[in-house]
């Protein structure tokens, strides 16, 4: 069995669950999208008519971002792996490479941004709606304190939790509310879905979760435990050690990334 993880913002392998994978035969990926280093309109005027641009990564973060993309790449290369380095859309880029390396699970981290949630969603769908070619899909959650799935989902055991001793008359739990996304993902994926393990962090999951820090805070820590810490991978010889005339890829310099050629030239 083969394991494709897609690195996202978890660029490390110590403390990353996707790592922690078994006996599968573990290949890493990381994409750089011209879209995120592009300017695009911020739709703010200036004043004399003209929208102001804006990049979703700037200088000093894509700074910082190549310096950890090397540090990976060397990592694996010291347990006789290699990082696999694309530039394009990771919604066309990973499918193809899936089957390419015929990869029977595809793995990444989820990021708790909306856009980044929408994307997450479009690559199950092209995954696993593909009959073609069929594989599982893993995500989880590396970047954050707390689980997702650990997390309260009805708004009684939020308010429960976060302010114990109020009280408050008995209501019926509230159901989280469905927006367009939500309901077009879960309409779409195919029975694969029922094989594959993946956290969910729509936006309706946390519609009811408290506004005020405080409540959050302490709902949190009462029901869910702060996530685990992971070794690095328990058993490096199933990182993939052979590529056979797979192009590992080039990791771009700042100055060939599109923004800043865009930007000051």
């Amino acid at each position: 069995m083969a394991r494709l993880i897609w690195h996202r913002r978890d660029l490390r392998i110590h403390d990353n669950e996707l790592y922690q994978a078994g006996k599968q035969t573990i290949y890493s990926l990381f994409i750089f999208d011209p879209s995120d280093y592009s300017p695009r309109s911020s739709g703010i005027d200036d004043g004399s008519g003209n929208k102001l641009l804006n990049v979703v990564y700037g200088p000093h973060y894509t700074r910082r971002l190549l310096l950890a993309v090397h540090s990976l790449r060397r990592k694996l290369q010291s347990l006789g792996g290699n990082l696999i380095v694309r530039q394009g859309d990771p919604l066309q880029i990973v499918p193809q490479l899936a089957k390419d390396l015929n990869a029977e699970e595809v793995a990444w981290s989820e990021i708790p941004g909306y856009y980044e949630y929408v994307q997450s969603e479009k690559l199950k769908n092209a995954l696993l709606r593909d009959r073609a070619y069929r594989c599982k899909v893993y995500t989880t959650s590396s970047t954050t304190l707390f689980r997702p799935d650990q997390l309260p989902k009805d708004q009684n055991t939020w308010q429960r939790l976060a302010r114990p001793k109020e009280k408050r008359k008995k209501r019926q739990s509230t159901k989280p509310i469905s927006d367009a996304t939500d309901a077009l993902t879960r309409t779409e994926l195919n029975a694969t879905e029922l094989s594959s393990t993946m956290i969910d962090i729509s936006p309706s999951r946390f519609v009811v979760m408290p506004t005020i820090m405080g409540d959050f805070r302490r709902a949190a820590r009462t029901s869910a435990p702060i996530r685990d810490l992971f070794d690095e991978p328990p058993q490096p010889q199933f990182i993939a050690k052979e590529f056979s005339d797979l192009s590992m890829g080039d990791i771009p310099t700042l100055e060939e990334l599109s923004w800043y050629q865009s930007c000051c030239s």
